[in-house]
């Protein structure tokens, strides 16, 4: 029999279409493997990386001759061959696929940390990256096997073919059953995943052609019949896709509720609605007119882009559709996007060629891709528009800065809606390559915490914001794909610390080469005596004017240094590691005075060894747990003079005054401000008759300076129109760094609080206001009158100021004589402050030299690096003064509370640290690091791969996984 073929020309031939679905595609995919590789190849055994160097090369190779290949008919203006494209595509890339899958089992890439490289990569990234090359081939294939003229029963002959090659696999599973575990089923075992893939081209290329038979001739048959036309033509182009949707985001419809968002979350209404639209866009008829025709055209261009993204999502589900048709029957859903797809590409192109006889070309085609573009592009468009309102929130929170009048000022309603998205899309299932588009531009591919999200909604909002209690948005194959857990919110599940004990402090110290400062080597013990792996953890405080350096832990008998890094990356990456059982060792600051330790593991009586060295110029001691070690500074070693690169602040004789910082309370918890006008003007009128000097702000999530005269008319004011939380923390640090500003070096003025509330337990603080003690000597008081019936009470607690308020220190006072009252309670706070000023100012606290830091030593540098710290804690806005004193950080060797110090064991963990870290700097630094990598994608996942495996139920589920692992 004379097979007949289709020797028209097709544009399916043309080699940069071929160029761009095929080699451009897995180039991408050996650049991703190229760089997770690099990173796990020091976890794997020498067969495992010979294997992925292999199959590297071998494809690294096909890419490259195909592309010399393509590029050399571009050049000669050729269209490629009719039979070999695609045959080469098939026998060549398929077999790459194919034998890479059965020796998959051999790649031994269960071994390799999840964190550190996900291993469902190894089924996503060919499914990904290669099925698009493959349906091209098939498409060659079905344009070549498919002539012009097709007769009736060839017709029928492929549409029966198409329907009986998953009734043949079915049936056929069936009838060899009961020879699974004989010796037919050893021979059936090893041919199984030939035939299965034999059976699943035809059956594509099959379907293909029945597919480009009944638009092309079947579209010429009704183009006169359009009531027939919309009956055949409803189905597949409008119901089926509604039908997709819905059994996917309710599968309880078909009685699979587990497998609700199986393919992905498309449970928001603009999936139906484009859906819809599509689909009756499609069912239009041929219009005369040429404007007309020119509209639908371009509406169909616009939904195309929505075709293409299901394409896209499907296509590397295409060959288990075959396998749900068998088993369940509803892979028939599967194919829709297929079928829209070629339907909708081929009414384009009718619709073009009736057009351009009406238009220049020149006319047509930048419309059509500017409507093409029109839903991506306003996705987009809402994406940035959503990270912009999150970032201005993040800036104005986490990363203030001080010096902005109008900062605050944010769209409370985008912000409102920014916050509600970013909660729904952590709780929800994944939505293909929309939520990695979404991680990308909105949140830099970290997250935020649910902790940072509750902060910023009682900032902003006052309370907490509701979230959708919808059920299914928990599913069970994809309710955590956006869900990156934070570290910063706590330790989740930590190793057990009970049981392992500080079991001796030893040290040394030594003089510095130059005489100028000593070097003490700290060394701990610690040892585990219960059972099990545990963890030793321990907080220290830190002299003032020691600095840390050269921390390590013993592995096998070696000294392991940590590495330092970026303080958030490195606690991230601590808990990964320690959630695999691994060795890893951190130090880095809780808080500017108190260092964390952390040791991991310590096996049952098993004694460890850590240690560090510190710089210091004094002679101090050390407490660790409940032992002491005194570090004696040799002589000569005391400060006399200026060191180098720096200069002192002095304040022996300075002036050191009281300024009052009166803050009100003007948030949506304040039931009404004006209560407190009459207090303030005459508190205020009190501390001028005592030559005090005073501020007034009305704080909200905004710092609203108030002036003498103004203060009832603004209160009112404020009230009326802000509705937000009290961001009692912003207020603070502003003050403080105010005061620090304004300060000389004859006059210093202690910043004292009062804060006017009606709800202390509301007030927001974000960081600890403790990072600014330097600037108040460790001394500043906070009081704090909040009005109980009728009378003022008083709530104080002098010292370090607090993360939180202590209801419970509430006193009555008298109202009158308040002002004699606080300035009493702050007499010594003051004379502390005086005299700790005076010490810091004359041994520690220094400030930088820019203009002789060149040849200063090791102390003065890690001097250098602490105010530049501090300059940035001044500046938090600053990108340059926080990268400044992170670089400082890493070229000096200091710890600075910006960064840790991480020991680890191999060189695989230094890789993934170090790109994780890449990460987070070049992201906001108000976002945090989830428990999913960001390279991480999402589509389709190894889970979901399992739960349609299992649609295929008892008899088909054997099969296919020996085809995964199939062995000759």
């Amino acid at each position: 029999m004379k097979i007949k073929l289709n020797t028209d020309p097709t544009r399916l031939l043309h080699p940069l279409l071929v160029l761009l679905v095929v080699c451009l595609p897995q180039a991408l995919m050996l650049t991703l493997a190229v760089s997770d590789y690099h990173v796990i190849k020091h976890l794997l055994g020498d067969d495992s990386r010979r294997l992925l160097v292999l199959f590297g090369n071998w494809l690294g190779a096909l890419v490259l001759l195909t592309t010399i290949v393509l590029l050399i008919y571009v050049v000669l203006r050729q269209a490629l061959p009719n039979l070999l494209t695609p045959l080469f595509l098939l026998l060549f890339f398929g077999s790459w696929s194919f034998f890479f899958l059965y020796n998959m089992d051999k790649l031994e890439l269960g071994s390799v940390p999840e964190w550190m490289f996900d291993s469902s990569n190894v089924l996503i990234y060919p499914a990904t990256f290669v099925s698009p090359g493959l349906l091209l081939a098939l498409l060659q294939l079905t344009h070549l096997f498919t002539p012009t003229q097709i007769s009736r029963r060839e017709k029928i002959w492929t549409f029966l073919l198409t329907l009986l090659i998953p009734a043949f696999i079915y049936l056929s599973s069936m009838a060899t059953a009961s020879f699974w575990r004989g010796q037919m089923g050893l021979f059936f075992n090893r041919l199984f995943p030939w035939l299965l893939i034999i059976a699943t081209l035809v059956f594509f290329f099959l379907l293909l052609r029945s597919i480009w038979v009944l638009v092309r001739d079947a579209g010429l048959d009704l183009r006169d019949k359009p009531q027939i036309r919309i009956l055949v033509y409803i189905w597949p182009l409008l119901l089926f896709p509604l039908a997709g949707l819905l059994f996917n985001n309710n599968g309880e419809l078909i009685g699979l509720k587990e497998f609700t968002f199986v393919f992905g979350n498309f449970s928001h209404p603009a999936f139906y609605l484009l859906a819809a639209l599509n689909g009756l866009i499609l069912l239009l008829p041929e219009f005369k007119s040429p404007r007309i025709s020119l509209m639908v055209w371009l509406a169909k261009w616009t939904g195309f882009s929505f075709n293409i993204y299901f394409l896209l999502v499907f296509l590397p589900w295409l060959p288990l559709s075959l396998i749900a048709i068998a088993a369940v029957g509803i892979g028939f859903l599967m194919l829709a996007p297929l079928f829209t797809f070629f339907f909708h590409a081929h009414s384009i192109w009718n619709d073009y060629q009736f057009l351009k006889e009406r238009y220049f070309a020149w006319q047509l085609w930048p419309a059509s891709m500017l409507c093409f573009l029109i839903v991506p592009g306003l996705l987009y468009a809402d994406y940035r528009y959503e990270r912009a309102v999150l970032h201005a929130a993040l800036n104005y929170v986490y990363t203030p800065d001080f010096s902005e009048r109008d900062s605050g000022q944010i769209n409370q309603a985008a912000l409102r809606s920014s916050l509600q998205r970013v909660r729904t899309f952590k709780e929800r299932s994944a939505t293909p390559y929309l939520d990695t588009i979404y991680r990308n531009v909105v949140l830099d591919n970290l997250t935020i915490a649910d902790s940072k999200l509750d902060t910023l909604e009682q900032i902003f909002f006052g309370d907490r914001l509701p979230v959708s209690d919808d059920p299914r948005q928990f599913g069970l194959w994809g309710s955590n794909k956006n869900r990156n857990s934070s570290f910063l919110t706590g330790w989740q599940r930590p190793p057990q610390r009970e049981g392992v004990r500080l079991k001796a402090l030893r040290s040394r110290t030594e003089p510095a080469p130059d005489g100028e400062y000593s070097i003490s080597v700290i060394e701990l013990d610690v040892q585990n005596d219960l059972f099990g792996q545990r963890e030793y953890y321990t907080s220290f405080r830190l002299p003032p004017g020691a600095f840390i350096r050269k921390h390590y832990l013993m592995m096998n008998g070696k000294k392991e240094y940590g590495i330092l890094s970026e303080q958030k990356t490195a606690l991230w990456v601590y808990r990964q590691i320690t959630s695999r059982r691994r060795d890893p060792g951190l130090l880095y600051y809780r808080s500017p005075e108190s260092i964390a330790l952390h040791i991991f593991p310590v096996a049952q009586n098993e004694t460890r060894t850590s240690g560090f060295e510190l710089v210091h110029r004094r002679s101090l001691e050390l407490q660790i747990d409940d032992k002491t070690v005194r570090l004696v500074a040799k002589k000569g070693h005391h400060m006399q003079g200026q060191p180098a690169g720096t200069h002192r602040i002095q304040t022996k004789n300075a002036d050191l005054l009281l300024h009052w910082n009166l803050i009100v309370d003007c948030s949506i918890h304040t039931a009404n401000l004006e209560q407190y006008a009459d207090w303030l003007v005459r508190f205020q009128n009190q501390l001028q008759s005592q030559n005090q000097t005073s501020s007034v702000v009305c704080m909200s999530h905004r710092l609203h300076p108030l002036t003498e005269k103004k203060v009832r008319p603004a209160l009112l004011q404020i009230q009326k129109h802000d509705q937000s939380g009290f961001f009692l923390g912003r207020a603070l640090t502003s003050a403080l760094t105010t005061s620090y500003k304004t300060r000389t070096a004859t006059a210093a003025a202690l910043p004292v609080f009062v804060v006017l509330t009606d709800r202390p337990d509301k007030a927001q603080w974000v960081d600890d206001v403790g990072r600014y003690n330097w600037i108040t000597a460790g001394a500043a008081p906070l009081f704090v009158l909040q009005r109980k019936s009728d009378s003022l009470q008083l709530t104080s607690w002098p010292g370090r100021l607090g993360s939180s308020i202590d209801a419970t220190a509430i006193q009555p006072v008298i109202v009158q004589p308040d002002v004699t009252l606080l300035a009493a309670r702050s007499s010594t706070i003051l004379a502390q402050f005086q005299q700790n000023f005076h010490n810091q100012a004359r041994e520690l606290l220094f400030k930088p030299d820019r203009t002789a830091t060149a040849h200063a030593d090791s102390y003065s540098r890690a001097v250098q690096n602490l105010w530049q710290y501090r300059e940035h804690l001044m500046q938090p806005a600053s990108d340059q003064l926080y990268f400044s004193a992170l670089k400082g950080s890493f070229d000096s060797g200091y710890l600075n509370p910006l960064t840790a110090s991480l020991a680890l064991e191999n060189e695989a963990q230094k890789a993934a640290l170090k790109r994780k870290q890449d990460a987070v700097l070049n992201a906001h630094r108000g976002l945090d690091i989830g428990e999913d990598p960001p390279e991480r994608m999402d589509e389709p996942g190894w889970l979901w791969l399992l739960a349609l495996l299992a649609l295929s139920g008892i008899l088909l589920i054997r099969p296919i996984r020996r085809f995964w692992n199939f062995r000759p």
